[in-house]
Formats: C-alpha cells, structure tokens, sequence
C-alpha cells in the first residue's frame, strides 16, 4: 500500500497535512492537535487543516570532508598476542 502524503503553502511556507476533519463533526480542535502532534490547524471550505510545518534545511558546516567510515587503517605499531 503506498501512502500519498499531502503538502499545502501558506504564506509562502511548506506544510504536511496530517489530518482533515470536517467542522460539521464539531471536533475538538485542541485534543486533535495535540493527539496529531500538529503545530498549526487551518480551517478551509468546512474542514480543519491539522498541519506539521516543513522546516526548510540549514547548512550547519561548509567544505567538511566526507568520512569513509569502511575504509580503516591497519595499527602502525606491532601487537603480540
């Protein structure tokens, strides 16, 4: 089964939406919230939006070098055994 995930842009910012109910139910919108560990609810055309925001990437460090952690070196001193 492969699950289609739902994207909207509000205000120029990138959101996943988790769940859609209806206002008809008369959900409570804060026990929903917090069950969905939603950050932001959006209310459109007679549903509420229980949204995660799409944090954009940082870089946090520039021109480190790649580690290759297969590639290790032998001991450069003798061991008895």
């Amino acid at each position: 089964m492969i699950m289609q995930r739902e994207f909207i842009e509000i205000s120029g910012e990138l959101f996943e939406v988790l769940r859609t109910v209806r206002e008809d139910d008369h959900p409570i919108v804060d026990t929903w919230k917090e069950h969905l560990r939603a950050d932001r609810v959006f209310r459109k055309e007679g549903y509420y939006f229980f949204c995660r925001l799409i944090e954009e990437a940082v870089i946090v460090e520039e021109n480190v070098p790649i580690i290759d952690e297969a590639v290790t070196e032998p001991p450069t001193e003798n061991i008895d055994i």
